[in-house]
């Protein structure tokens, strides 16, 4: 069997770069419609899809408003179910954590037990916190949808948190 190796050839194409010649440096002065820059900070914020003036694109903005706080809505309502379920798990954890303490003084249950059930209670109070954090970032969300500012304090106090 006979391998033959062929040699990479050039292109007449990739020879040689283009000829370019540079412009004189006053000829873009001759041309009337140039604008002068702008500095970045002196463009309008905000609705930026206004300049182009399409009614569909205006539209188009508002639904997706719409739809941001609808969505922050739903995932509030649904946090507030899985907090209510999580909490109960936490509850019902400690009440594990207290009964098997008790049936392994009692001699009852070996202490593995009992460090499995504390292993269930922080990982539901891990859930728990996680699924606070959640509904905070709804909350902030949902505003921030709205249009609306934040104060502190219209914040519950640290102590009702608990």
């Amino acid at each position: 069997m006979r391998v033959a190796w062929l040699a990479p050839t050039r292109r007449p194409s990739a020879a040689a770069p283009p000829a370019y010649k540079e412009p004189p440096p006053d000829s873009f002065k001759e041309v009337g419609q140039w604008k002068t820059a702008k500095p970045l900070a002196d463009y309008p914020r905000g609705a930026w899809w206004e300049i182009f003036g399409d009614a569909q694109l205006n539209a188009l903005e508002e639904l997706t408003a719409f739809k941001e706080v609808e969505d922050n809505l739903a995932s509030l309502r649904l946090l507030e179910t899985e907090a209510q379920q999580q909490n109960q798990a936490v509850l019902d954890s400690r009440r594990a954590v207290e009964l098997f303490t008790h049936r392994y003084e009692g001699g009852a249950d070996p202490y593995l037990d009992v460090v499995t059930a504390q292993t269930t209670e922080l990982a539901n109070e891990r859930n728990a916190v996680e699924i606070q954090r959640r509904r905070m970032e709804a909350s902030v969300s949902l505003v921030k949808a709205v249009g609306g500012g934040w104060d502190a304090s219209n914040l519950p106090p640290i102590s009702s948190l608990r």
